[in-house]
C-alpha cells in the first residue's frame, strides 16, 4: 500500500495538466482512490496506521461530520495538494493551515518537516486536531482557535450539523442547508498574520475574498498560498484584487497554468484549487 501512495503522488506531480476536475483522468483516478481509502485502516480502527507514501505512518480514526466523514478528506483534489506538499518539502519551512478542520493537512505538513500553525474556529475540531497530533506524535503543530477574515474581531460562526466541513462565518455562504448551530468565535485579519508564513493552505468557506482583498502587494513578498474559492462572486472580487496588486495566480481549473482572465478562476470547490505567488513559479 505504501508503494501505491508513493507512486500516486509521483504520478500526480508529473501530470499536472490532467488535474482538471472535468477530465477523464480526474474521474478515473478519483474513483480508484475512493475505493482504496474505503477499505483502508482509515475506515475504522482508532490506532491503526496507513503508510501514506513518503509521509510515513498516519493514523486518522474514522470520524463522522454529518453527511461527510473523515474518509472524504482523502478525495483526489486533496491528494493533489498532498503531492504539492511533497514537491515543495525543501522550499517551505513555516506554514499555516487556515480552516484546518480536524487537522489532516496539518498532520501531513508536520510529517513533511514543516513548522505548522493550524487555525480553526470550531472548538470541536480544534480538540480533534490536538488529539490527532498526539496520536501521530506530531511535535511541530501549534493550534490556534481562530477564524480568518479581514478584521480582528468577534464574529458569529455557523456550524452546519449535516456537513461540518462547510461550517463558516455567518453570512459568508449564499445557501445554507439543514440544521445549524451558531456561536461566537474570535477572528484574525489575514493581513496581520500573512507575513509570518512562507506558505498558507486556506479553506475558509466563503470568507476568502474578504480576507484576500484586505492585503496589499507588500504582504505577499515571501508568502505563497493555496486556497479554495467558494463562489463566482468571490472569484470575481479576488481576480480584480490580484490585478490591482500584481499577484500571480495559477489554477487547477486551467491545468495549473497562469490565470490570465476571469474564466480561468475557480468558482467553487468543484473547479479545484488556486495558487497565489509573487515568485512567478507555477505550483508544479
Amino acid at each position: 500500500m505504501s508503494n501505491f501512495f508513493a507512486d500516486l503522488f509521483t504520478l500526480l506531480q508529473q501530470n499536472k495538466a490532467l488535474h482538471q476536475r472535468d477530465g477523464e483522468f480526474h474521474r478515473v483516478m478519483s474513483s480508484a482512490c475512493e475505493r482504496v481509502f474505503s477499505v483502508s485502516q482509515f475506515s475504522e480502527h482508532p490506532r491503526e496506521t496507513v503508510v501514506l507514501g513518503p509521509f510515513g505512518e498516519i493514523a486518522l480514526p474514522y470520524y463522522s461530520m454529518g453527511n461527510i466523514n473523515s474518509l472524504d478528506l482523502f478525495g483526489l483534489d486533496e491528494l493533489i495538494l498532498f503531492s504539492f506538499y511533497l514537491a515543495k518539502k525543501e522550499q517551505y519551512k513555516s506554514v499555516a493551515d487556515m480552516g484546518a478542520n480536524i487537522g489532516l493537512h496539518s498532520l501531513l505538513m508536520d510529517k513533511n518537516g514543516w513548522q505548522v500553525t493550524a487555525f480553526e474556529p470550531d472548538p470541536n475540531h480544534t480538540a480533534k486536531i490536538k488529539y490527532h497530533a498526539e496520536l501521530n506524535v506530531c511535535e511541530h503543530i501549534t493550534v490556534k482557535e481562530y477564524a480568518i477574515s479581514d478584521q480582528k474581531e468577534s464574529l458569529t460562526f455557523t456550524r452546519l450539523i449535516g456537513n461540518r466541513t462547510g461550517s463558516h462565518l455567518k453570512g459568508k455562504k449564499e445557501h445554507v442547508y439543514g440544521s445549524t448551530e451558531e456561536f461566537t468565535v474570535a477572528c484574525l485579519a489575514l493581513k496581520d498574520v500573512l507575513a509570518q508564513f512562507d506558505f498558507i493552505k486556506m479553506d475558509i468557506e466563503g470568507a476568502e475574498a474578504d480576507a484576500l482583498c484586505s492585503t496589499d502587494k507588500a504582504d505577499w513578498a515571501n508568502t505563497d498560498m493555496m486556497l479554495e474559492v467558494g463562489s463566482a462572486s468571490n472569484a470575481q472580487r479576488i481576480w480584480q484584487h490580484l490585478q490591482t496588486i500584481g499577484l500571480q495566480a495559477y489554477s487547477q481549473k486551467n491545468g495549473w497554468g497562469l490565470v490570465e482572465c476571469l474564466e480561468h478562476m475557480p468558482t467553487s470547490y468543484k473547479e479545484g484549487s488556486l495558487f497565489l505567488t509573487m515568485s512567478g513559479n507555477a505550483p508544479f
